[in-house]
């Protein structure tokens, strides 16, 4: 994904806002929402929605299209969207909560978890810890489309086989593979890194992943429609549908097996929530390393974790690059002071080829802007853009975060 289209569309966005051209005579504004349905329009998505988060406040949002191509229905705010790869960030959180009640530590192998493993490995694998995983820094295999460990995973979707099952087998196969660099040395993103992690997680508090994620992250946090793969029943159009298709020519995917990829790589990217349910997960990391969030009458995570899941590996010069779960940035409107140019922002994008979405975080002025859609591609990731700096265009017209 180029995060760098997003970041000079809302600068520039902004710029022309604040040149003091006039308007033309008797022409009202756009509101957010007439603006998201003409960016819909445009890219001929089947719908798009956006959220601003105002620390936990929803300060702004809006939803336009169908939830499936041919079909009446309209897309809502209470919607479930699939959220892909951006679950990376839900269980590097869940990784966080763990070392800090002391079930796990950040140095911790995958030998230490699964000492059985360890006569099959190859090279390598004895010394990946659950931090170079949730920091894309393992070297764990990033192609294994055409292994047998990724068909391992589809097979045990189509039996039915549960996800903690499916993550079992992947490892077995996946450690007896080379890693693709020395653990440690270098960045490289990869889906398998934080299958294995979950696989960690689940082991050492002998929860599933699904079940866990939910339990220490969806419901401390207030998230009540979190739940896993396509949203929504086959038999009506409860819930947006994911798409096939290109340049406009849209099928919808109804839920299903083929629907999602395989239920096994949950940690990777399985989850599905409503934006404003999104927003809360997005909103405490927006302000955790400033304020504290409290879940339950107590602290969800302390300041430093959010510090350490927001700190790139290997960073840039500029200290840009993959922290656990958020690649780091700098843009102009993320700096909070008013001194210097930039300021941090976190950002990840997500999808399972029929969805996707897109997170930005202001970790210095503690806002977010979350956008999604139900099918994937250019026409999926422009939209999505676009629709993040109409948002954008609310904070200059008041909005507050």
């Amino acid at each position: 994904m180029r995060y760098t289209r997003v970041g000079r569309l809302i600068v520039l966005t902004l710029a022309a806002l604040a040149s003091g051209r006039p308007a033309r005579a008797q022409e009202a504004p756009l509101t957010l929402a007439e603006r998201i349905e003409a960016i819909r329009a445009k890219h001929k998505v089947p719908a798009l929605a956006v959220v601003l988060m105002d620390g936990e406040r929803v300060a702004a949002s809006a939803v336009a299209g169908v939830r499936a191509a041919g079909s009446p229905e309209p897309a809502t705010l209470a919607d479930q969207w699939h959220l892909g790869s951006c679950t990376k960030a839900m269980t590097a959180t869940l990784a966080a909560r763990l070392v800090e009640r002391g079930a796990i530590t950040w140095e911790t192998t995958v030998v230490d978890v699964l000492p059985a493993l360890k006569p099959v490995m190859t090279p390598g694998w004895e010394k990946v810890t659950l931090r170079h995983l949730v920091t894309n820094t393992a070297g764990v295999p990033a192609d294994i489309m055409k292994d047998e460990a990724w068909g391992t995973l589809w097979q045990g979707t189509r039996e039915g086989i549960p996800p903690r099952e499916q993550r079992t087998a992947l490892l077995a196969r996946l450690v007896t593979l080379p890693l693709d660099h020395a653990p440690g040395s270098a960045s490289k993103y990869s889906n398998q890194n934080f299958i294995v992690a979950g696989h960690m997680l689940e082991t050492v508090a002998n929860t599933a992943w699904e079940d866990l994620v939910t339990r220490e992250v969806f419901v401390p946090l207030g998230i009540t429609s979190g739940g896993f793969g396509a949203p929504g029943s086959a038999a009506t159009v409860d819930q947006p549908r994911g798409h096939r298709g290109r340049d406009g020519d849209w099928t919808p995917v109804p839920p299903g097996v083929g629907a999602d990829n395989p239920t096994g790589l949950g940690p990777a990217g399985t989850a599905r929530m409503t934006l404003p349910d999104w927003g809360r997960f997005v909103a405490a990391h927006a302000r955790g390393e400033r304020t504290p969030v409290l879940a339950e009458g107590k602290a969800f995570l302390t300041p430093e974790s959010f510090r350490l899941l927001h700190t790139p590996q290997i960073p840039n010069r500029e200290g840009e690059g993959y922290s656990m779960g958020w690649a780091v940035t700098r843009r102009p409107w993320g700096k909070g002071d008013g001194e210097g140019d930039e300021g941090r922002v976190l950002t990840h994008g997500g999808s399972n080829t029929m969805w996707f979405c897109v997170a930005w975080v202001s970790v210095e002025r503690g806002f977010a802007v979350l956008a999604a859609t139900n099918c994937a591609g250019p026409r999926a990731t422009r939209a999505a853009d676009e629709a993040v700096g109409a948002a954008m265009q609310e904070l200059a017209r008041g909005a507050k975060p």
